[in-house]
């Protein structure tokens, strides 16, 4: 569970929607990894570019049995291969896994 105020799916739907330098074609998939690491960091990844970082101060990641919701009452479209790691991964290994 992470616990803070901002919540990383905001953060990345927040990312991808102010990234000038991509645009984003509607009906085209898209591999995006969010990546948290212990440090308060998230990286945000587009097809295995990163694409932004975002500071979560006083974040943290904690085992909860509260469930985990992805996408929203507002989200339009498909998800495949949804992964949940218990460590951070690297920006190679986004990218090897995004391809």
């Amino acid at each position: 569970m992470l616990q803070n105020n901002c919540s990383p799916l905001l953060t990345t739907i927040f990312f991808l929607q102010q990234s000038a330098s991509n645009s984003y074609v509607k009906g085209t998939w898209y591999h995006v990894a969010g990546v948290f690491n212990s440090g308060g960091s998230m990286y945000i990844y587009v097809n295995g570019q990163k694409v932004g970082t975002q500071s979560l101060r006083g974040a943290s990641v904690s085992e909860s049995s509260s469930p985990v919701y992805i996408g929203g009452p507002n989200f339009q479209g498909y998800l495949d291969d949804v992964r949940i790691y218990n460590y951070s991964l690297s920006a190679s290994q986004v990218y090897i896994y995004s391809h």
